[in-house]
């Protein structure tokens, strides 16, 4: 291998590895190990394009490509994960690519190795960001009649979802968090009500219950938490967050 093969090669892994993370951090599966290897995966992909075949750059190759580095970045075989991770990694690479092919060739090492070092600092930037969100998660225990679910929430400032009969706050998680509270060998299910609700994308109704015991884990010992309605998500949220605790919980978690 030639030295500019292998400066080739470095700059590739170097500005995948960059985007990748970039991805990454904004889809809340970051992993080091996961990121090298989606790297080294793009890396060797662009020396396969320029020393064997550049017939290879088609993009129903790079399509077919970006399936399997999006499963490993992600970890989740869910499509919904793995699908929105490869769609941000193909145009990443679509876009950094054509504008590769725009720059003169003197300009082809040190242009990416910018771009490089600019995502890499967006990358820290998301992080940051992630941390201050992590600062607003809980650890929640319900219980009900006799069984206990444990779970992280994120407390969320803008969720004012109530029970309309008591006003009481309501916290939503998926239905996979609460599965052990909803069914039981016995078949006591607690008693479950359908409130409505309305967003952006618009609105429904969803399935609540009330819990018996709400806590939060506050250090190393448990505190009661304000009382509340529970609504059971179907499926999975959008993002990494699987649960979300209305505000009211800020107070006993130490952020207000």
């Amino acid at each position: 291998m030639t030295s500019s093969v292998e400066a080739s090669f470095l700059v590739n892994f170097a500005v995948d590895a960059a985007l990748i993370g970039v991805v990454a951090r904004a889809n809340g599966c970051f992993r080091m190990r996961r990121v090298a290897l989606g790297a080294l995966i793009g890396a060797l992909y662009a020396l396969a394009v320029s020393q064997i075949s550049a017939r290879l750059a088609h993009p129903a190759v790079q399509l077919a490509l970006a399936a399997p580095v999006a499963l490993i970045v992600s970890g989740d075989p869910d499509p919904r994960r793995w699908g929105a991770v490869a769609f941000q990694l193909l145009c990443g690479a679509l876009l950094l690519g054509g504008a590769g092919m725009l720059l003169p060739e003197s300009l082809r090492t040190a242009v990416p190795l910018a771009l490089a070092a600019g995502l890499v600092a967006f990358s820290l930037l998301l992080n940051l960001r992630r941390k201050r969100l992590n600062g607003w998660e809980v650890t929640v225990f319900l219980s009900v009649q006799g069984r206990t679910a444990g779970f992280r929430a994120l407390i969320d400032t803008g969720n004012r979802l109530r029970e309309p009969v008591s006003g009481l706050p309501v916290l939503i998680a998926e239905s996979a968090l609460l599965k052990n509270l909803l069914v039981s060998d016995a078949g006591g299910a607690p008693p479950c009500r359908f409130i409505a609700y309305g967003a952006l994308g618009g609105g429904g109704t969803v399935r609540c219950f009330h819990p018996d015991a709400v806590l939060i884990r506050r250090g190393d010992r448990l505190v009661r938490a304000p009382e509340v309605w529970v609504a059971v998500y179907p499926g999975r949220m959008p993002g990494p967050t699987r649960a979300l605790a209305p505000p009211s919980f800020a107070i006993v978690h130490g952020n207000a």
